[in-house]
């Protein structure tokens, strides 16, 4: 059975093709080969909107907007400052609409830019993944790893956050869906891992 909890506000656009995780998979090694973008040169979201990128994942945070994604095997998250009236406008998107993506994206086009960063640097290689195996959920939890959108219990694997991307975990023994359990940590943390690997971008707003 899946369950599936969305964190982020933005993680419901998925008029831009948003990618949540627990429906990526990867090897947890991103290449370099990025010569076709320019990491400098967007200077607005309106910018990054048309680009043609993979695996994007966005979401505000204090009045700032952040948009992630993958381009040419590396990973880049940018971040843009907003108002509380642009904020509020995201809000209040009827994203049933037929003109959703417009409106959102008369909101969101002009943001200027102010920070961003390459992310590969920040994901885990296999080998580091590798070493989770054996650990507790505790241990995890402990060591900074937080709960991500969701799960899948009949597989027994937990979609956690480290730093902005998402990874895949596998614990041991069998599961049960369970309505006195609120918190996901709750289901793992006395558990065993017994597999990890790469999975997407996670949370963009955890800077």
């Amino acid at each position: 059975m899946m369950k599936k909890m969305i964190t982020v506000f933005m993680a419901v656009l998925m008029l831009f093709a948003v990618t949540a995780c627990g429906g990526a998979s990867g090897d947890g090694e991103a290449t370099t080969d990025s010569t076709d973008f320019d990491f400098e040169a967007p200077e607005t979201v309106g910018d990054l909107l048309a680009l043609d990128l993979d695996n994007m994942q966005q979401g505000t945070n204090d009045n700032a907007f952040y948009y992630g994604f993958e381009k040419d095997g590396s990973y880049y998250r940018f971040k843009a400052e907003m108002t509380q009236e642009q904020h509020d406008a995201l809000f209040d998107i009827d994203y049933a609409a037929d003109d959703a993506a417009e409106q959102e994206a008369a909101i969101l086009s002009d943001l200027v830019i102010t920070d961003r960063q390459k992310l590969d640097d920040q994901l885990l290689s296999q080998e580091d993944l590798d070493a989770l195996v054996g650990k507790t959920g505790q241990e995890l939890l402990d060591a900074g790893w937080i709960p991500g959108y969701g799960y899948d219990l009949e597989a027994g694997e937990f979609w956690l956050f480290y730093g902005p991307f998402c990874y895949t975990i596998g614990f041991d023994g069998e599961f049960e869906e369970s309505d006195e359990i609120v918190n996901d940590e709750d289901y793992f943390k006395d558990r065993t891992v017994t597999s990890a690997t790469f999975n997407s971008l996670g949370d963009v707003t955890n800077w």
